[in-house]
């Protein structure tokens, strides 16, 4: 059954805002590791589109919703050379945004967000050809409950 717009439309904000692999606090696990991420942020660098935002609950994962294309939602990501990035959900007439830094190291990438909410984050990155592939598994209201979901999250995203 296709969710209605209402009840999409906080999913939605929730769920995009975590750049796909953000979520958590500075006290979980997601904080780099030492050694320290590299510098290199070559393969991330530049702007992105998502092509495909899917969500899935790990309970029932054939209740996935695929959250890119849904009534002209749009994600954004941009990272900068520095390491700062800025995020960007356009769904039903509404933005919403997040910035912050990202570090890799490995297949992993960790996240610094400083906007809306600050906090640390991480999840695996890859190149699929010309695409970028982000992947975490951070809890989110799938289900609008108040209560936080276990949930997996792949992104795709493609140059503009």
């Amino acid at each position: 059954m296709p969710l209605s717009r209402q009840i999409l439309t906080p999913f939605l904000l929730t769920a995009a805002l975590m750049l796909s692999a953000c979520g958590g606090d500075s006290d979980s696990p997601s904080t780099p590791p030492d050694p320290l991420p590299s510098d290199d942020l070559t393969p991330v660098v530049g702007n992105w589109l998502a092509d495909s935002i899917l969500v899935s609950p790990k309970i029932n994962p054939g209740q996935a919703v695929e959250i890119v294309g849904r009534d002209g939602v749009e994600f954004t990501l941009t990272v900068q050379t520095s390491g700062s990035y800025r995020a960007v959900l356009r769904a039903f007439g509404n933005q919403s945004e997040e910035t912050g830094t990202i570090r890799l190291l490995g297949n992993q990438i960790f996240y610094s967000v400083q906007t809306p909410v600050a906090k640390s984050a991480a999840g695996e990155w890859s190149r699929v050809g010309d695409r970028l592939v982000l992947v975490d598994d951070e809890p989110l209201d799938f289900n609008l409950d108040g209560i936080p979901d276990d949930v997996d999250t792949r992104m795709v995203l493609s140059r503009p």
